[in-house]
C-alpha cells in the first residue's frame, strides 16, 4: 500500500509536466482531469492507512519510477507535436493499468482479510483508473494516425528515409522493438 502512495505521489508531480508537453487540446483535457483524480487516490490510500492507525512508510515504486522516467525522456527528446502526443498516451495507458492492476491485487487481498471497508475503498480507486485507461485508449487511435502522419511528412534526424507503410510491413522485423 505504501508503494501505491508513493506512486500517487509521482503521478501529481508529473502529469502538469505531461499535459503542459502535449500538443493536443483534448489529451491536455485527459490529463487534466487524470490530476484531482490521482489526488483523490492518494485519499483514500491514506484513509485506509488511518482507518487501520498504520503509518505510512516510505516505499519506492520502481514501477512507476520507470515510466515516468520513459516519459521524461520522451519529453526531451520530441519536440511538441503528433508523435510525443501519441508517446505520453501510451504512458499514460501504462500508468494507468499498473495502477488499477495494483489496486485491484490489493482489493483481492483485502477480501482474504475480511476488510470489507479497504475493499470497497480499493474497488472505487480501481474503478476511477479503469475509466481513466479507457479515456487514454479512446484517444489513442487518432493521436497514433497523426503521428505516423507526422513521420512520414517529415525527414528523420538519422538521415535514412522514412518508408512507406507497406515497406515498413515488408522490411519489419522485431529486432528494433
Amino acid at each position: 500500500m505504501a508503494e501505491m502512495a508513493h506512486a500517487e505521489e509521482l503521478l501529481l508531480k508529473w502529469l502538469p509536466k505531461m499535459r503542459d508537453a502535449v500538443h493536443s487540446a483534448e489529451l491536455k483535457k485527459a490529463f487534466e482531469q487524470y490530476l484531482p483524480e490521482t489526488q483523490g487516490q492518494l485519499e483514500k490510500v491514506k484513509t485506509i492507512f488511518e482507518l487501520h492507525e498504520v503509518q505510512s512508510r516510505e516505499k519506492k515504486c520502481e514501477a512507476m519510477l520507470g515510466l515516468l522516467s520513459r516519459a521524461q525522456q520522451l519529453m526531451q527528446r520530441s519536440g511538441a507535436g503528433p508523435a510525443l502526443d501519441a508517446a505520453l498516451i501510451s504512458v499514460a495507458r501504462k500508468v494507468t493499468a499498473q495502477t488499477s492492476a495494483s489496486y485491484e491485487i490489493l482489493a483481492k487481498w483485502a477480501k482474504l482479510l475480511d476488510d470489507k471497508k479497504v475493499v470497497k475503498t480499493l474497488e472505487k480507486i480501481s474503478e476511477v483508473e479503469e475509466q481513466a485507461s479507457k479515456r487514454f485508449q479512446q484517444l489513442q487511435a487518432n493521436h497514433d494516425r497523426d503521428a505516423f502522419e507526422q513521420l512520414l511528412d517529415s525527414p528523420r534526424k538519422t538521415g535514412r528515409a522514412v518508408r512507406k507503410p507497406g515497406e515498413l510491413v515488408e522490411k519489419s522485423s522485431w529486432n528494433g522493438w
